[in-house]
């Protein structure tokens, strides 16, 4: 009976794992879309429409006004940076999701194998 319950635990752990590699290619192929994008800007003159100067601000509690804060020219460097920065946290994302569904399972796998819940052991 526990081997069918922890083989049901990790059948499940690994459907979880088959969804994030899922999403994993889903992430990579459309940074591999934006990746081409900003390549073929690059090679054309077109960089104006993707190129931009753009202002920060907020609106003060204290005056009412609007006060700007920061300013950025963008470029396609920069876009590609932004981007390949954006990239790393999805994937930062997918990596504590797998943790989080490994964690679910080895604390679900303890409890069946000892009738122990595993939160009530002290850390060391």
């Amino acid at each position: 009976m526990r081997n069918q319950i922890i083989s049901s635990l990790y059948k499940e752990f690994l459907e979880g794992l088959a969804d994030l590699n899922q999403i994993q290619q889903i992430v990579n192929r459309a940074f591999e879309r934006e990746f081409t994008t900003l390549e073929n800007y690059n090679d054309s003159t077109k960089t104006i429409d993707i190129v931009t100067q753009e202002a920060y601000a907020f609106d003060n509690p204290f005056t009412g006004k609007l006060e700007k804060y920061a300013f950025r020219d963008t470029t396609i460097e920069n876009l590609k940076q932004l981007t390949f920065w954006h990239k790393n946290s999805q994937y930062c994302w997918l990596l504590m999701s797998a943790y989080e569904k490994f964690e679910s399972f080895i604390k679900s796998a303890y409890k069946e194998l000892t009738g122990e819940d595993p939160s009530d052991l002290k850390k060391c």
